[in-house]
């Protein structure tokens, strides 16, 4: 199984009943999600499902619901990407470019997650980047993004090499520790 289909990172299309997800108590009765949640937030996830979400049938559940984070939201949205990017490390002796792959995902993740706790609308990764650069001032942060959407658009044609690799990866350490900080203090 791969970490991205356990972890529903870029899973296009899910689809959740009235009676799997109660959304008073913020929770859910499906055991993968349940765990999911246990590292990451669910009202993220939500927040970001109620923005870039299309509703095929049935009532919209979202469109009333308030997401705000919470505090351990916030904790949850800066130790997550941590996970990723570890696992891009322990990957990176054997597959230098799915190591890179990974720390990109987290990358624009952490956008996402910023926007998230800046409670701004979330519209997708190159519309996000313009609205990142507005209210969050990081010129590293925003250098390292313009890195990432460069290497999600030619990613088929990558050839990193160890060093090339490593450095992005250390990158994106940096890029959530600052881009996080950032976003909190806004």
């Amino acid at each position: 199984m791969k970490l991205e289909s356990f972890f529903f990172l870029g899973v296009p299309f899910f689809v959740f009943s009235k009676d799997e997800l109660d959304l008073a108590k913020m929770r859910t009765s499906i055991p993968k999600i349940q765990f999911m949640f246990l590292f990451g937030s669910i009202r993220q996830f939500l927040k970001s499902v109620k923005d870039t979400g299309k509703i095929i049938y049935g009532k919209d559940l979202l469109r009333d619901v308030k997401l705000s984070p919470s505090f351990s939201d916030k904790l949850k949205l800066f130790f997550e990407p941590f996970y990723f990017l570890s696992l891009s490390m322990i990957v990176l002796p054997f597959d230098r470019k799915l190591a890179m792959k990974h720390a990109m995902k987290i990358s624009l993740y952490e956008e996402e997650f910023d926007m998230f706790l800046l409670g701004k609308k979330m519209k997708g990764y190159n519309k996000d980047f313009k609205n990142y650069k507005k209210f969050v001032h990081l010129t590293s942060g925003t250098k390292h993004l313009e890195k990432t959407l460069k290497y999600r658009k030619n990613y088929n044609k990558m050839r990193p090499m160890t060093g090339e690799a490593f450095s992005y990866i250390l990158g994106s350490y940096r890029f959530v520790i600052f881009s996080w900080l950032s976003s909190v203090r806004n």
